[in-house]
């Protein structure tokens, strides 16, 4: 059984580069969670414009759309590094 270690030298943060690797493997999934929220959140702020109603509610609407897409990227991203992690042990581990 081989034993992983991760060096600490650098501070583990969501990068571009890390959005960009998680679109390359995997858009369908980048697309639903990180893209199509935010599109909707904009909708539903041009739609209450549109309509002259109150933009408190499609406001915070939209705020909880972006926090929604932020997070489940924010999930998909530390997914695909995990999964990018396993699979390389096990090719070496063999």
């Amino acid at each position: 059984m081989a034993v992983v270690t991760f060096p600490r030298k650098e501070k583990l943060t969501m990068m571009e580069s890390d959005f960009f690797a998680l679109a390359r493997a995997d858009p369908g999934r980048t697309i639903t969670y990180s893209v199509v929220p935010v599109l909707v959140a904009v909708a539903q702020l041009l739609n209450g414009f549109y309509h002259h109603v109150s933009l408190v509610y499609p406001a915070l609407f939209a705020l909880s759309l972006v926090a929604f897409a932020v997070l489940a990227t924010q999930y998909h991203i530390a997914s695909h590094r995990v999964t990018q992690a396993w699979s390389t042990t096990e090719r070496t581990a063999d």
